[in-house]
């Protein structure tokens, strides 16, 4: 799951929609992914650049289809695209960006102790007894 379900409402207020015409180019080839894309209509060809000799050929390596998005782990891990991507006919997108997939991933019932353990901010505090009462703050 990409989103835990309980954030319906942080989904709403954070994903994105665009309509994007025939050829619209929606990431380049060697970009660092910044965004999931799910595709509601319409097709995301994604095709790779190879130079030959006699010059350059474009292969679709996939095709996204109605219902199908990018892997998030794209996105995640700031991994670059290794191909370009583009809409094949009038294309509708739901999409979502780093930032915005990250705030909807965090545990807002819980205190991000580990990230706070991580830059040392409670050295001088016994966590044991904040994780008994977090109210103690």
């Amino acid at each position: 799951m990409i989103i835990p379900i309980d954030l319906t409402m942080e989904v709403a207020k954070r994903i994105k929609y665009e309509k994007l015409e025939n050829g619209r180019i929606i990431a380049y080839e060697g970009q660092t992914a910044k965004n999931i894309y799910y595709v509601l209509s319409g097709k995301i060809n994604c095709v790779k650049k190879f130079d030959l000799s006699d010059g350059e050929l474009f292969k679709a390596v996939k095709i996204l289809n109605k219902g199908e998005h990018t892997k998030p782990e794209e996105v995640e891990h700031k991994h670059k695209r290794n191909y370009l991507m583009y809409s094949k006919g009038v294309t509708e997108v739901l999409f979502l960006n780093f930032s915005d997939l990250n705030v909807l991933r965090k545990n807002f019932h819980e205190l991000p102790i580990d990230s706070l353990q991580s830059i040392h901010i409670f050295d001088s505090y016994p966590v044991k007894k904040l994780l008994k009462n977090m109210y103690r703050l």
